[in-house]
């Protein structure tokens, strides 16, 4: 890939210090299937560097727009990763966006009632 096809690749990492606020119309997300705990801590994001793409992370924190339940694995899905970016190019609001997300990954009440 040429340096101009890489800039408009954005890799999403947990690890990232880039919060993602807002979707970029002209980039391109690369959703990873490998899970970046214990030993492989940081591989996801070592691998963007090597590759000179840009990363970065969903809004997910206990005060951010998107709060996970804490008794909840805090590793989402692929499937739920592209819902929840699906959601909010569509609505706008990672909050609302994270209603795609199983009731088990939610909080509280927003959890009840959706039989997952």
């Amino acid at each position: 890939a040429t340096s101009e096809e890489r800039g408009s690749l954005v890799y999403l990492t947990a690890d990232s210090d880039e919060l993602l606020e807002a979707l970029d119309p002209a980039a391109s997300y690369v959703v990873g299937g490998f899970v970046d705990r214990n030993r492989h801590k940081g591989a996801t994001r070592d691998k963007a560097a090597r590759l000179g793409l840009r990363t970065a992370r969903l809004p997910i924190s206990d005060a951010g727009p998107v709060v996970l339940d804490k008794t909840a694995n805090s590793v989402l899905a692929i499937n739920h990763v592209v819902a929840l970016l699906v959601g909010f190019q569509s609505c706008g609001d990672w909050g609302l966006a994270a209603r795609c997300l199983p009731g088990r990954k939610r909080t509280g009440a927003e959890g009840e009632g959706d039989g997952d």
